[in-house]
């Protein structure tokens, strides 16, 4: 009975520290609970935003779907033109509706000096090819010297370059002497800038058999024609500059006309050739074409009620139904 009334006493004198220490108990429970709260909120936050992406990223992947759809649809299997479903068709490709968002299939190129906006795919046939073009093609890209030339050609395989442009002891690793497998790798080769790489970025892939006549831009008819002009002149062939430029513009005339190339046989179309125009149609006919192949696809996906977006960036091979190139994020 006294130990009670001990307890009891020493309880009463020191209620203070106990509801000092209840208070600290209190308190530390509390931080504790909105610690345990914000991380549980920040970890929602993320799964939200998870669960957007791949949302976002089933809606670009459902724009390349559409994509290969329109393509599947293209009647005209041996002819490739920029007035084709598939090439540019807002109605299409942009802003697609698709269950909680959109998707939009497009890409940007420059156009007489201005940059565009196409809602559709781009063949890769309308770009000159690094990994099989000829130094005279070369020779007509944007800032490319004789030594550049050699630099690119010795990069991609070539054996008949000089001995130098495969040194790359400077520079910290060796010359890859195989082809390219995207044009990045250009900013590898030695002596490419970031500057020039810009410049000819757009003129140029590694994914095409040959330019395609029907869809390629002025400056890279331009660039053909002129290497075919150059070539016949290495081979003793008289032929005056003024061809070359009549040339190009009956070339981009007839297509502006919606005219059609069906075969390389240019000189069918063009009205009013000269003798030196039809000698550099013939000559140019090697590389050219006029179907594309190789078609990059573009698709970007966004969620109705959110600011995210995700893109998927790819390049199929249509014959054989398999993409060579893939990139998300």
């Amino acid at each position: 009975m006294l130990n009670l009334r001990k307890s009891y006493f020493y309880l009463w004198h020191n209620k203070g520290s106990i509801l000092i220490v209840g208070l600290w108990i209190l308190v530390i429970l509390t931080i504790l609970a909105v610690i345990t709260g914000g991380r549980l909120s920040s970890e929602l936050r993320f799964v939200h935003s998870q669960r957007d992406r791949l949302k976002a990223l089933y809606l670009a992947r459902a724009g390349i779907n559409q994509a290969i759809i329109e393509l599947e649809k293209d009647d005209t299997k041996n002819i490739d033109y920029l007035t084709e479903p598939w090439a540019d068709n807002q109605e299409i490709f942009k802003d697609h509706p698709l269950g909680e968002g959109k998707f939009s299939v497009c890409y940007n190129f420059t156009v007489n000096d201005k940059r565009e906006t196409f809602y559709g795919v781009m063949d890769e046939e309308r770009r000159i090819n690094l990994n099989t073009v000829d130094k005279y093609i070369l020779s007509y890209l944007p800032g490319l010297t004789e030594e550049l030339i050699d630099n690119i050609r010795a990069w991609r395989g070539d054996t008949d370059v000089p001995e130098s442009a495969r040194d790359y002891s400077e520079l910290g690793y060796s010359c890859k002497e195989k082809p390219f497998v995207n044009i990045e790798e250009l900013l590898l080769v030695k002596g490419i800038t970031p500057e020039l790489y810009s410049q000819i970025k757009e003129l140029v892939t590694v994914w095409a058999k040959a330019v395609n006549i029907n869809t390629a831009s002025k400056e890279v008819i331009n660039i053909i024609v002129s290497a075919s002009l150059r070539e016949l002149r290495d081979k003793g062939v008289d032929i005056p500059e003024a061809e070359l430029n009549s040339l190009v513009e009956k070339i981009m005339d007839f297509r502006e006309k919606d005219g059609i190339f069906e075969d390389v046989n240019l000189e069918n179309k063009l009205e009013g050739l000269s003798s030196a125009q039809k000698n550099i149609v013939n000559n140019l006919k090697a590389d050219i074409c006029v179907d594309s192949n190789y078609f990059r696809i573009i698709s970007v996906g966004q969620l109705t009620d959110s600011r995210l977006k995700y893109k998927v960036n790819s390049v199929l091979d249509f014959e054989n139904r398999k993409f060579l190139y893939w990139n998300e994020g």
